[in-house]
């Protein structure tokens, strides 16, 4: 078998192109997708100091654009 190495390579790669598409959600989604939003409450997110984030709630925080991102590709 032959095999090349990417740096031999890299030369004859294309440019990468990203394309975003944007498609509604669905019923089911939207339903989901409300019902995180509504659990939030971004004054709890936030602490009283200066609108810094504790480690705690950047973790939850993640963990709710986790979620709302499963939301997205439920099909």
């Amino acid at each position: 078998m032959l095999r090349r190495v990417k740096k031999d390579v890299v030369s004859e790669l294309t440019t990468k192109t990203e394309v975003t598409v944007h498609c509604k959600l669905s019923s089911r989604q939207q339903a989901f997708y409300q019902a995180i939003k509504n659990k939030i409450s971004l004054a709890e997110l936030f602490d009283s100091n200066r609108g810094q984030f504790t480690d705690k709630k950047v973790l939850n925080l993640m963990n709710i654009v986790i979620q709302l991102r499963k939301v997205s590709s439920l099909v």
